[in-house]
This record gives structure tokens, sequence and C-alpha cells, in this order.
């Protein structure tokens, strides 16, 4: 069946200076309609699609409509597998203010979206639900990290900072515990980390990108560095393993505490 909606044929793939994204596939689609529905400008799915009634049902519930455009996805896909179902959303109201009572993870000019997706679906896993992304980060709004976190974006609070001292101005005062994980001689391990105690869930997590790391102001006071043992047989961490590690043992030691 073809495309018949006029607003279909407006959207084209992805551009940093569009004011619109999308995500593709059922399961991410779904996540962007319950948790950031104000955020949908559109619905779109194939005729395909097994889960029609379930996407309608919603779209009425939620007041938005949901038009039958099997090209515009077949053109968003790239020819990947076909996605049967996609949400266009607004960009300019997608980042949203941190609570200041609960722990942080923050990320300091990641690069690699594959990394991104994963660690943000891991957040929303291990209930850390407050993220910041600083400086020269890869765009939060590429499809293929909505994709690769399964729709976690639109479940987690995510703010953004030019640089890391416009974070610590807005949320790294009074009680808060900021741990960097980098190699540093006043480094704890992890494990030594967590034998202290935490100041309720007032602590940031903060991870460098993939190649350089944390700037070297990170080493220093209000920083606690942490670095998280290891063998030798291998030279690091894939980053988002790191950040799920973090995240999990902080997340058991605020339980057991």
């Amino acid at each position: 069946m073809s495309d018949k909606g006029v607003y279909s044929m407006a959207y084209k793939l992805y551009h940093k200076d569009a004011d619109y994204s999308y995500v593709l596939g059922p399961f991410p689609s779904f996540e962007c309609l319950k948790w950031r529905s104000d955020l949908v400008r559109d619905i779109f799915y194939a005729d395909n699609f097994n889960e029609q009634a379930k996407l309608l049902g919603m779209a009425k519930e939620l007041g938005l409509k949901a038009e039958l455009a099997p090209k515009l996805l077949e053109k968003l896909a790239r020819g990947q597998k076909e996605p049967y179902v996609g949400v266009i959303y607004d960009k300019a109201s997608f980042y949203r203010a941190l609570s200041p009572e609960s722990p942080h993870l923050v990320l300091h000019e990641i690069r690699n979206s594959g990394n991104l997706g994963t660690i943000l679906r891991a957040c929303l896993a291990f209930g850390i639900h407050d993220i910041a992304l600083i400086g020269e980060t890869v765009s939060i709004f590429l499809p293929e990290i909505a994709r690769a976190s399964m729709g976690a974006i639109f479940a987690l609070n995510i703010a953004y900072f030019p640089d890391l001292a416009s974070y610590i101005s807005a949320y790294g005062k009074d009680s808060r515990q900021l741990y960097t994980f980098c190699l540093s001689k006043r480094a704890l391990s992890l494990q030594a980390a967590l034998t202290k105690p935490l100041k309720n869930q007032h602590f940031s997590l903060i991870f460098g990108n993939e190649g350089q790391g944390l700037p070297s102001v990170c080493e220093q006071a209000p920083f606690q560095p942490i670095m998280i043992e290891q063998s030798k047989d291998v030279d690091s961490l894939n980053l988002a393993i790191a950040c799920s590690l973090a995240m999990y043992e902080f997340q058991r030691k605020v339980l057991s505490d």
C-alpha cells in the first residue's frame, strides 16, 4: 500500500540541523509513546505491522494520529531490516532537568553512538535515571542511539552541558560525591571506594570518552578518582561495560547500606 499522507512525504533522513528526529522499530517506538508522548509529532506504520491494534489504540488514547506510510519507513531505515513502525519526535523539549536528590551518570564527550545507546539502556536497567552529557558528545538524537538503547532514552532525564564546569556549577556542590573513573595516583579501586559511606544517593559517576578519557582536572579534589581493577591481559574495558559495572556496584551498595 502506498503512502497517502501529506506529512509523511516531508520527512527526510536524519540531519543534525533538523528540528526533529525519529525512532524506528516496535519496542523503541512504543517506549517513546509511553514515556515522551509530549515530544511526538507523527506516528507511521507499515501495513504488515502485526501490532497495529496496539499502536492505534495507544495513539488514540494519547490524542495522536498514526499514519500508514511503508515507503517512508523503508526510506528512513536506509536498507536495514524493515522497522514496521516509527515515531517522529521534536528535539526542542527533549532535554530535562536532573534530580538533585538522585545519582547521576555523567558522560564527558562520548563519541561512539553504539556505546552511548548501550550505556543508556544499562542506566534504566540499574535504576540511574539522571544522565548528564558533556561537551562534544555524539548527538543524542541520532536514530541509532534510540534504537541501541531500546527506547531507554525516552524514560530517562537527560541534560546537556557545554563543559564539566557547567555541570559542577549546577549539581556538583554541597554534599554530592563526584567519582571520576580514570587512572590517577589518587585513584581508589572500585572495591575500596565501595567500602566508604555514601551520602544518601547524592553521587555522580563520571566517565570520559573512549580514547582520551577524562581531563586531568578530574584527578583532583573535589573529585575522587576510581579505577576498575582488571587483569593485565587487556588494555582497558569497553566504556559501556565499565559504566555498567560501576552503576551496578554503586546501586547495590545503595540497597545494602
